[in-house]
């Protein structure tokens, strides 16, 4: 059986909200200003904010993967040690939230896109969709399988239960490893392969299709969880919160990445605020 839900104070609901509001229009506004013949249209008459919007917007992605990670946490583990007995049951649990509404979301952007060739043509316009391309949506592997996204934000959508597969395969694998629950083994694999996302696959555009590429955002988010609960001893907080920089810095200095310096800034304000 997993772990009860933790309420979290209204403040902090309030904060997330925010964070999430704030990168949310970004997000759009991003979309708005790249893809479409209003952006084309829109462009001349503010081109230095269309570039800034087309070219750097996006980067509000990575406050979604921090709270994710934090969310996740929250539900998977709240105190350090999962009590996941079945994992599969657990990650279907998760598909069967994501999918339905994705599914509804993909079938009203195909719906939209068939009006809309045949008033126009734009190459924003995605074609008609095969079979294949819809059961790959349907699954939330498209960009796995080398399917075009009927969205724009559709590999979000398949990114998160990724993540969310990843992070609950990592907290079982922490309860199978040793006899008795043992509170930091979590958090060490869990950093681990942060580790290896932050210095090795976030480094690799070709792997931007799967979960590793983003797990070290995401990472942020699950240890900004645990290094915020008040049940934990001071000492052990603040050896989360130093593992949280540790992990991040060396990696920007060896290759800096504005995204996981965002990343990075979200989850210490989260952490700020919950304490």
């Amino acid at each position: 059986m997993e772990q009860p839900l933790i309420r979290l104070p209204d403040t902090h609901f309030a904060f997330l909200d925010l964070l999430k509001a704030i990168a949310s229009q970004l997000i759009v506004l991003h979309h708005l200003a790249f893809y479409g013949p209003m952006a084309d249209h829109a462009y001349p008459l503010a081109p230095g904010v269309f570039e800034w919007l087309a070219s750097h917007a996006r980067l509000a992605v990575p406050v979604f993967l921090v709270i994710g990670g934090f969310l996740a946490a929250k539900s998977l583990a709240p105190h350090g040690v999962a009590s996941i007995g079945h994992p599969l049951a657990t990650i279907w649990r998760r598909y069967v939230k994501l999918a339905p509404p994705f599914i509804a979301a993909m079938a009203i952007a195909v719906a939209a896109a068939a009006l809309a060739r045949v008033w126009m043509s734009h190459d924003s316009l995605p074609g008609v969709p095969s079979l294949p391309q819809i059961a790959a949506h349907a699954l939330l592997l498209q960009s796995v399988l080398g399917y075009d996204a009927l969205s724009a934000g559709a590999w979000y959508v398949a990114i998160d239960f990724q993540l969310y597969a990843m992070l609950t395969a990592l907290l079982w694998l922490s309860t199978r490893m040793v006899e008795s629950p043992v509170r930091w083994l979590a958090a060490a694999l869990i950093a681990i392969a942060a580790a290896a996302s932050l210095l090795y696959f976030n480094r690799l555009p070709d792997w931007d299709a799967w979960g590793p590429y983003f797990f070290g955002s995401y990472a942020l988010g699950v240890l900004a969880w645990w290094a915020s609960d008040a049940r934990r001893s001071a000492s052990t907080r603040l050896l989360l919160f130093g593992a949280m920089l540790l992990l991040v810095l060396p990696a920007l200095a060896i290759d800096f990445r504005s995204r996981i310096a965002i990343a990075l800034l979200s989850a210490i304000a989260i952490v700020g605020v919950r304490l």
